[in-house]
This record gives structure tokens, C-alpha cells and sequence, in this order.
């Protein structure tokens, strides 16, 4: 049997199992020491060759950057408004109308009425501001076009809704029912003052239908209503020794009611609004009556004038300390009547055909900072009255062409802005005037103000009421076109309304009773305006009632009840260059605060509405409180919010000191 040699033994097996090692077993061992089955154990196959190196893969070649896009062609975008915003009513005649650039070449701004066609205004600009002069004041419907050019093309317009300055007839001239009917009440309110809770303080004088002398005891007649309700208290007889009529009327830094003069001409008298009760305070040094009084910035309380009651004339000005709770007598600052001594240095009062009985009655005295306090008449001469030490009058200047006007009004409507209505030459006699004049006093003490006369009212009035508005109207009540006491003869039914961007007056609907000699006006926390008495002489002139007004601005162009937002929450308390947090049901676009009031014989010198500068949004604010002590005098004031459409929210009160 032949031999298999090794050498061919290997070959076979690499052809046939590929290179792994021969025998049995299956082994899988290593070759170099695995024996060959079946053959010699010493014999050693030899290693395999080794595979060959794979061939390496090229790298691929990266493919290069794809090209940039070419930037988007921008897409014309449209100006869009800026001011007025969209949905406001438009303060006046004359509107700034602003709006977005949007790198356009040019735009076009329309004002059409709604549903004409024919512009009240159209003009092309490159600027972003249009002034737009001549549009309506009647409370309208007005649709604003605003256009973008950009190249060659015009956008299409966007178009914007405004309700004009002013009022429809529907909410003003024929207002449907705008006053109530006349709500009975147990006396004359020959006085009122606001209460913190909303109410109104309301008294007559011994009795509920006249003043002394008497067979009552010397007292006065009070009680207290409340205009949600209209209802009154049943008149009590209180404060006995104090016939508070013909009186000087202040409120207090607390809130408290001064009653100071009067038919006891040297009482003074001060109602705690907390404890409503009335207690005595310091006897005057000058006794007193028909005297004007006001508030000063630190709560102290100036008075001047006064003969028609505890002897005539010597009536020198008085300062009531809020430290001290007594009277301090200025020598300095005299009631004088004007004559050739005089001449060339007007004093406080006025050439009345009465003599000083009358001519030193019913001044209008505006409280300032630091013991200064303004008069801006009735005479026809204005002054700024320091308080400090003994006193001293300085010479303010004309009230313009205006003459001696007695038992007119004067109510700052905005800060340091007063509009004076009405007068007449003499207390008891002449025509009265419808001459109207803006008098601006924010140059300071003592310089002389600025005056300028604005239209006249439709009527001539005396014994009228004037109420500013949380809006800054003004509203003129009542009053005759002939001074006649204790009648209804020459009375005027109608009202009016003052503008203060326009500087107009339009007649509203008439009330139905006669508000004249002895009537009264107050504002109230909704933003009605209530107005009652007159009389006060146990006779046909007497008017035991009040009516309640209630103003264009809470209608609706249709006449009917306009939404009004409401104030969630304020604070009640605040004091000078204080920021408060106050929020709202819905977004408002003005705040104001309007100083809680006392009222008697024409004279108000409490009131007075101060616009608050704000920020926030969506219903929470922050109000920054001024800091102007002589503008902000101390005490209980309305907050009003006002809406877009200028419509105002039911006040809370805020003290100020």
C-alpha cells in the first residue's frame, strides 16, 4: 500500500476543507499541534499562506455647497394708527392723528361720517402725522381710512371707528327724561355737602322753610339723603346755638363739614362725618355772614367778608389753624370797599349799589400752597391773599373786560384752569350776565393770572349753581336773569353744558322747578348731578324737593344707558406723590379726582378736579398722586375711571393728607 506523502496529504486538505486542519474529531484546533488522524504523531503541517489585504475603498470627494437662496423680497406691510386709539372718542374739533412708518413712500388719511361717502377731511403725506382740524363736535359716528404707498402700489386702506367730540341730540339737547321728578324733601336745602358714603348732608336754617327770628330756639334743621334711594332723614333740629345760614362752608382735611358765621354770626360749627354729629368749635374774632371760606393746603381755613350779619364792614380776613383749632385775625388782608382812594389798588370787594351789606358777600376763594389763597372775584379786580403772619393782598390784575359780578360762579375744572359764569352788577338788582372767561393760575403765587374770554352762555344767570364734571365739563344750573330773592320769577329751567376743549356752551333740557336764590347743586359718586331748594322764606318761592340730572356722558349716542366700567378696587387713603394700585373690570383710558364739596348761596369753594397721570393696562393701574399740595388740597375726593368713550365709573373716595 503506498505511502500518502505529507506534503500531498496538506494540499488535499487545504483544497478540500479549506484550510483548516485534517483528522478527526472535527477539532478546529490549532494546526501546528493537532496530529493528522491516522498518521504520524510527530508530523507538522505546515501554515497557510495568508489572504490577501482587501483593497482599500476611496474616499469619496465631498460634493460642494449648494448656492445660497435668494433673500425673500420683503412683503409691503401697511401703516397701522397709533393715536387716537381705535374705538375712542375724539376730544375735540382738531385731532393729531399718528401712525406706524413701515418704510412706506407715502400715505392718505380719510374722515368720512359713517355711511357717507363725502370726506370731511382727505389728504396725502410722506409724514407719519396728520393734524386734522374742523370735524364735528355732535357726538357722530366717524370712520378714519388709513392708506399705505409703497413704490407705485397702495395697500389697501384699513379703516378705523371714532365717536366725535361733543354729544347726539339723543343724549344731550333731547335727552329723553334726563332729570328725575322732583323728590320731596323735609326743608329748604339752603346748604349741602357731600359724605364719604355717597349720601348728601342737606340743611335750612331754625326751621325747614325759613331763618330767624323765630319762636323756635336757635338751632338748625338737617337731615341727610341718599340720591340711590331718594329718600331723605326726617329734618331734626340740632346743633342748638348755631343757626348755620348765610354761613362760610368748608371741608375739612379729615372730611369734617366747617361751618363758620352765619345767622349767629360768630359760631363756628364742624361735622364729623364718622360720628355724624356736629360739635363747636372756636368762636370767630370777627363775627360774621355771608361770608366765603376755603381750605388751605396744610387744613387750615381762610375767611373773608361777611356784613350781612354782625355789623357791616371791619370784615378782615380770618385763618382757622388745623393745629390749634382757633381763629387767628389777618389785619392785613381788609374787606374794603373801592372808592378814589383806591383806585390805582382794587380791594377785595366790589362797587354793589348795596354798599359793603352786599359788596363783601360770596367771594371766590381758591386755597393755594404755603398760606397763599387766590380771589377771583366777584369783584371785578382779582388778588392773591397771603395768609401768613398779619396778612397781605397782592394785585392779580382784571378779570378781563369782565365787570363786578355778584353771586356769579367759579369752579376749577382742570388743575389751576377756573371758568367763571354769570354774575350780575349788584346783589339784588341788574341784568344778569352771560359772560363766561377762563382764568389760569398755574403761573403761581403771587403772579398775575392769564384770562381769556370764551363764548357766553345762552342765558344770563345770578344766583346760579356750577358742578364740574369727572370729565372736566361743566355744568351751569338754575339762577335768574334778574336777581329777584325768594321768587321764581326770571328763573332758568334750562341747564347748560361747557366744553372745555371747545370752550362752549350747549342748552340742555329744561328741569322742572325753579332753582334760584337759596337752591343748591352737588355732584354725586355715579357721576349725576343733583340740584334742589330754593326759598327758604315760608312762601310760594319755597322748594322742599330736588331733581337729579343725569349728564350726556352716561348715554349712549342712542340715547339709552352707556356701558360704563366700574372700580374694582382703590385705596382709601393717599397722600402727595404717592403711586396707588387701583384695578378696573375692563381697560379705561383717564382717571380724575374730583374734591368732595360744600355748596350755599352760589359759593363753592371746595370743589375743584384734578387728572391723575397713570400707567398699567387691562384693568390694573398705577396712579401717581401729584404732588402740588396748593392744586391737591387735603381731603375726601371722588375717584372717577373713565373709559375710551369717556364714560365714568361709579367713585370710590380716596383722603388726601
Amino acid at each position: 500500500m503506498n505511502r500518502i506523502q505529507p506534503r500531498t496529504l496538506a494540499l488535499a486538505c487545504a483544497t478540500v476543507f479549506g484550510m483548516a486542519a485534517c483528522g478527526g474529531g472535527g477539532g478546529g484546533g490549532d494546526s501546528a499541534s493537532a496530529p493528522a488522524a491516522g498518521g504520524d504523531a510527530g508530523t507538522v503541517l505546515p501554515t497557510p499562506a495568508p489572504s490577501p489585504a482587501p483593497t482599500p475603498v476611496p474616499t469619496p470627494t465631498p460634493a460642494p455647497a449648494p448656492a445660497p437662496a435668494p433673500a425673500p423680497v420683503p412683503v409691503p406691510q401697511p401703516a397701522t394708527l397709533l393715536s387716537p386709539g381705535a374705538s375712542s372718542k375724539l376730544a375735540g374739533a382738531s385731532v393729531d392723528f399718528a401712525w406706524t412708518a413701515s418704510d412706506a413712500d407715502g400715505y392718505q388719511l380719510t374722515v368720512e361720517r359713517a355711511g357717507s361717502t363725502t370726506p370731511l377731511f382727505d389728504s396725502t403725506t410722506a409724514s407719519t402725522r396728520l393734524a386734522v382740524a374742523g370735524l364735528p363736535v355732535d357726538g357722530s359716528e366717524l370712520v378714519v381710512h388709513l392708506k399705505t404707498r409703497h413704490g407705485d402700489t397702495w395697500l389697501p386702506a384699513i379703516d378705523y371707528r371714532f365717536i366725535a367730540a361733543g354729544y347726539t341730540a339723543a343724549q344731550s339737547t333731547a335727552a329723553a327724561k334726563p332729570w328725575t321728578d322732583p323728590i320731596a324733601l323735609p326743608l329748604v336745602p339752603a346748604s349741602a355737602a357731600n359724605l364719604p358714603d355717597g349720601k348728601i348732608l342737606i340743611w335750612s336754617a331754625r326751621a325747614p322753610t325759613y331763618f330767624g327770628p323765630g319762636p323756635e330756639s336757635t338751632a338748625t334743621y338737617t337731615s341727610v339723603f341718599d340720591p340711590v334711594e331718594k329718600k331723605a332723614t326726617a329734618a331734626t333740629a340740632i346743633n342748638a346755638g348755631h343757626e348755620m345760614f348765610c354761613e362760610g362752608l368748608s371741608m375739612l382735611a379729615d372730611g369734617g363739614i366747617m361751618v363758620s358765621g352765619g345767622n349767629d354770626a360768630g359760631q363756628t360749627s364742624v361735622y364729623d362725618t364718622t360720628m355724624a354729629k356736629w360739635t363747636r368749635s372756636a368762636t370767630l374774632n370777627v363775627p360774621r355772614a355771608y361770608n366765603a371760606s376755603t381750605t388751605m393746603s396744610d387744613g387750615s381755613v381762610f375767611t373773608v367778608g361777611g356784613s350781612w350779619s354782625g355789623g357791616q364792614g371791619g370784615k378782615v380776613g380770618e385763618v382757622w389753624s388745623v393745629s390749634n383749632k382757633t381763629w387767628r385775625t389777618l389785619a392785613g388782608v381788609p374787606a374794603n370797599m373801592p372808592d378814589a382812594s383806591n383806585a390805582a389798588d382794587p380791594p377785595l370787594n366790589g362797587p354793589d349799589a348795596a354798599g359793603v351789606y352786599r359788596a363783601d358777600n360770596h367771594m371766590w376763594l381758591f386755597g393755594q400752597a404755603d398760606g397763599w389763597v387766590f380771589q377771583a372775584g366777584p369783584s371785578a379786580a382779582m388778588h392773591w391773599i397771603d395768609t401768613r403772619g398779619k396778612g397781605a393782598i397782592i394785585q392779580a390784575g382784571l378779570r378781563g373786560d369782565d365787570a363786578y359780578a355778584m353771586t356769579g360762579s367759579a369752579v376749577m375744572y382742570d388743575t389751576g384752569k377756573i371758568l367763571k359764569a354769570g354774575g350780575a352788577p349788584n346783589h339784588d338788582s341788574g341784568q344778569a350776565f352771560k359772560s363766561a372767561y377762563v382764568i389760569d393760575i398755574n403761573a403761581g403765587p403771587p403772579k398775575a393770572p392769564t384770562v381769556r374770554k370764551v363764548a357766553p352762555m345762552a342765558y344770563g344767570r345770578t344766583f346760579l349753581n356750577s358742578v364740574v364734571l369727572p370729565n372736566g365739563e361743566v355744568i351751569v344750573i338754575g339762577g335768574q336773569t334778574q336777581p329777584v330773592g325768594f321768587s321764581d320769577a326770571y328763573g332758568v329751567l334750562a341747564a347748560e353744558l361747557w366744553n372745555p376743549i371747545t370752550e362752549t356752551f350747549i342748552t340742555l333740557p329744561a328741569m322742572k322747578t325753579a332753582r334760584n336764590y337759596h337752591s343748591i347743586a352737588l355732584l354725586l359718586m355715579d357721576g349725576r348731578v343733583m340740584s334742589g331748594g330754593g326759598g327758604l322764606c315760608n312762601c310760594a318761592g319755597d322748594h322742599t324737593d330736588a331733581e337729579i340730572y343725569t349728564p350726556p356722558y352716561l348715554l349712549a349716542p342712542d340715547g339709552s344707558p352707556a356701558p360704563r366700567p366700574t372700580l374694582t378696587a382703590a385705596p382709601a387713603t393717599a397722600t402727595w406723590g404717592e403711586t396707588i394700585a387701583v384695578k378696573t373690570d375692563r381697560a379705561v383710558s383717564r382717571f380724575a379726582l374730583v374734591r368732595m364739596a360744600s355748596t350755599t348761596h352760589s359759593v363753592n369753594t371746595d370743589q375743584r378736579r384734578i387728572p391723575v397721570a397713570f400707567t398699567g393696562s387691562a384693568g390694573d393701574y398705577a396712579l401717581s398722586i401729584p404732588s402740588d399740595r396748593g392744586m391737591l388740597l387735603p381731603g375726601n375726593y371722588m375717584l372717577f375711571a373713565l373709559d375710551a368713550q369717556g364714560v365714568p365709573s361709579v367713585a370710590r373716595t380716596v383722603n388726601i393728607r
